[in-house]
């Protein structure tokens, strides 16, 4: 029995050693989604501010009551009095000054800016996952760089350290190719350790503990590409993108959203002329006690400005009790001492707007800058990509070359192993500048506003639109 269970464990820690994840970056990023706690208290404030825009118009509904009211009254020398009334009260906002239609469309605004910023920061998620999975990528090649080096240059160092016990190499050419293998058993433990810490953050991101890809490696699907020439951005496109940008980018939507926000609410405060209109009318029935025999209704029409800098008020009515008795009322009040804030007020609304409006061009301003720079530091790296890549070919035709004449003897291992450790740097070197190259195409599809991936397609776009942004847009 023991036996078998001792079995049973080595089989299953044998399985579980056997498991792995694997992702590619698509996957990676739904992850990442959904794990994140900043993107589900995002998306829930943005539920309850979607579900609460309909109650904007709640301000023209009308109000509807019942009321009871009952009095005995006691007084010396006189009858006792008793009286009971039932009524039925509404009152109807008429006009409001266009307060309610204001209030939401400021809401709907609102809920726009969360939206805006919900995908704003789903967006820099995926940019995030997005570099730390290429960052992953490029440490397993190094890493595989690395290990195929330190197999070489083991190989090398026995060839080494026998022709300098028969003589045929000094004991400087023995030590030098010893000291490159032990710098070699050095990056290649720092190339582990940084793959190591970044394992680790991508756990975290994607929801797991750290220590989570220890029992479960992690693999990841996707591979540098290496023949990757770069997207045909071009400054000569500029304008067009130029454009793309200022209608799409989640910062300036944003500065837009607030400056329109802003100046509904400042012709708001500036409304104050418009009066609120409201009917108000009660149906009773009262008596001193059951059955009720009485009936009335009294009906009011008010007229308030209560924004104003001096708030007033209107108000007539009257009742009417059939049989018995028809009245009529009205009044008028008016504040004497003025709002003391209210101009301060405005006039801060109205500086808040000036300054948004500058700040709103100068944001636009430095959008078409933005573009412009991205787009030339992008021709430039994809000229310099191709020399890269060139030069790279030349390095490893020299070092086809470099081990034919180590075969025979013309040169020492040692300026082969150099040769070859200079290959290898310029084979990761390579690989950074592809990734650099998407990383900055990344970041101009993120300025563009272009959802992630789109990109590529949209780039076709403009190549065949030319300069005809309208067949782009």
């Amino acid at each position: 029995m023991s036996n078998s269970f001792f079995l049973l464990i080595v089989f299953c820690f044998g399985a579980a050693a056997s498991w792995s994840l694997e992702l590619n970056l698509s996957e990676a990023q739904r992850m990442a989604e959904a794990a994140s706690e900043d993107l589900r208290n995002t998306s829930q404030s943005l539920k309850l501010s979607t579900g609460g825009l309909n109650w904007a118009a709640a301000g023209l509904l009308p109000d509807v009551s019942l009321s009871m009211n009952a009095t005995a009254a006691t007084v010396l020398h006189s009858p006792d009095s008793r009286s009971l009334q039932f009524a039925l009260n509404v009152s109807q906002p008429v006009f409001n000054g266009g307060r309610s239609s204001r209030t939401r469309l400021i809401n709907e605004l609102n809920n726009q800016i969360q939206i805006t910023d919900l995908n704003s920061r789903q967006r820099e998620l995926q940019n995030s996952i997005w570099t730390l999975y290429f960052n992953l990528l490029l440490n397993r090649e190094k890493r595989l760089l690395n290990e195929e080096l330190m197999k070489f240059s083991a190989e090398q160092l026995k060839i080494v350290r026998e022709k300098y016990r028969m003589g045929s190499l000094t004991e400087l050419d023995y030590l030098e190719a010893a000291v490159d293998v032990r710098n070699m058993e050095l990056d290649l433990l720092c190339t582990l350790n940084e793959g190591f810490e970044m394992t680790c953050d991508f756990a975290v991101m994607t929801g797991f503990e750290p220590w989570y890809f220890d029992f479960e490696p992690l693999i990841l699907t996707d591979e540098i590409d290496g023949v990757y020439t770069g997207l045909p951005l071009m400054d000569e496109d500029s304008p067009v993108w130029t454009r793309l940008a200022l209608v799409n980018n989640s910062s300036i939507n944003t500065s837009r959203l607030e400056l329109h926000r802003n100046t509904i609410e400042y012709r708001d405060m500036k409304s104050f002329i418009l009066p609120d209109i409201v009917i108000e009318t009660s149906l009773y029935l009262n008596g001193e006690g059951l059955p009720l025999q009485d009936a009335g209704m009294t009906i009011s029409l008010g007229f308030s400005f209560p924004d104003a800098p001096l708030p007033a008020s209107l108000e007539s009515g009257g009742s009417l009790n059939p049989g018995k008795q028809h009245s009529g009322t009205g009044s008028a009040s008016i504040s004497l001492i003025p709002e003391s804030d209210w101009s301060q007020s405005l006039e801060a609304a109205r500086n808040q707007l000036i300054q948004q409006e500058a700040e709103l061009d100068s944001a636009s301003i430095e959008l078409e800058h933005s573009v412009h720079s991205l787009l030339i530091q992008l021709e430039n790296k994809r000229k310099g990509l191709e020399i890269i890549r060139a030069t790279h070919e030349l390095k490893k035709k020299r070092l086809s070359i470099l081990e034919k004449r180590t075969e025979i003897g013309e040169i020492k291992e040692q300026e082969l192993l150099q040769a070859r450790m200079e290959y290898y740097s310029d084979e990761i070197a390579f690989k950074e500048s592809i990734v650099e190259l998407m990383s900055i195409e990344q970041e101009f599809e993120t300025l563009t506003g272009c959802g992630f991936g789109e990109l590529p397609q949209l780039c076709r776009a403009v190549r065949c639109a030319g300069r005809d942004s309208e067949a782009v847009f």
